[in-house]
């Protein structure tokens, strides 16, 4: 029997653990002891086993303990574990874990192997994802997106493909996307993208976007953080007599401000950012 411990910083946490028989043994199975040593049994096949997103309910130390369903017979194995919350690790040459929109992400797959990235996302975005095989001889990649707090949003798995779209999310934070085979024994290299809307245009010095979308009641508007030395503020109706500040504190994330407020179907708010120390104000946008 194969014991593997690993900590965690709090309960609450999603994790998926893979495990796949390399060799010797058919129907690997494996046990997640909780620190007071509740266990949870693995599902699989002859060749793999694994615990699919599976929440975790107490803080402190878990252990695996992997051993055959039979208890007569030896095997080699590979163990892969992902959690949400990150940070997960990057295998060589797959990049950083953390990925910006529309990105293009070049990375493989190898037998037993789980891929976990992160990227930023604000409650009432679009998002979409697009993954692409590559190379090599697997098929059926999979796919799953999921939010800040461990739920799964969207999954797909086609024979050379995958892709999921979401849209008006709910959460702001860090949004994961898990890739692997779909019977976590073939190996092939992908392409992975992220699409995001909206997305600020580049602004730079008195070149200032904002960008302004309304989602389940709720109006959100961005700007980039360059933005020094300019006021953000709103009006009632266009053409505006009074534009008035935007005194609410705005949130950060990913380089961004944010500001959300709720609106009715039957309101209306405009919203520019205005230069309070430049010869000319910013033009409304």
């Amino acid at each position: 029997m194969g014991l593997n411990r690993f900590r965690w910083g709090s309960s609450n946490d999603v994790v998926y653990l893979a495990l796949l028989r390399t060799s010797g043994g058919d129907h690997p199975v494996f046990f997640l002891y909780d620190p007071d040593g509740l266990d949870q049994l693995s599902t699989g096949t002859a060749d793999y086993a694994e615990l699919q997103n599976y929440r975790l309910m107490k803080d402190g130390i878990y252990t695996v303990a992997v051993l055959d369903n039979g208890l007569d017979e030896s095997f080699d194995y590979n163990l892969s574990l992902i959690k949400n919350p990150g940070p997960n690790a990057s295998d060589a040459g797959d990049g950083p874990y953390l990925m910006e929109p529309y990105e293009t992400k070049q990375a493989q797959i190898t037998p037993g192997d789980l891929d976990a990235f992160a990227f930023h996302a604000i409650a009432g975005d679009t998002l979409t994802i697009r993954l692409q095989k590559t190379s090599g001889p697997g098929l059926h990649p999979a796919l799953q997106l999921h939010a800040p707090d461990g739920t799964v949003l969207a999954a797909d798995s086609l024979d050379t493909s995958a892709s999921v779209r979401v849209s008006c999310v709910s959460q702001t934070g860090h949004y994961l996307i898990t890739v692997f085979d779909n019977g976590l024994d073939e190996a092939f290299g992908y392409s992975l993208l992220v699409e995001k809307t909206p997305v600020v245009p580049s602004s730079s010095g008195t070149t200032q976007y904002l960008a302004i979308y309304q989602c389940a009641g709720e109006v959100t508007v961005r700007w980039q953080t360059n933005a020094a030395g300019f006021l953000l503020e709103r009006a009632m109706a266009l053409p505006a007599i009074n534009w008035f500040p935007v005194n609410e504190t705005p949130q950060l994330i990913a380089a961004h401000f944010y500001f959300s407020e709720s609106l009715s179907s039957d309101s209306a708010r405009f919203y520019r950012l205005r230069c309070t120390n430049c010869v000319s104000s910013a033009a409304p946008r």
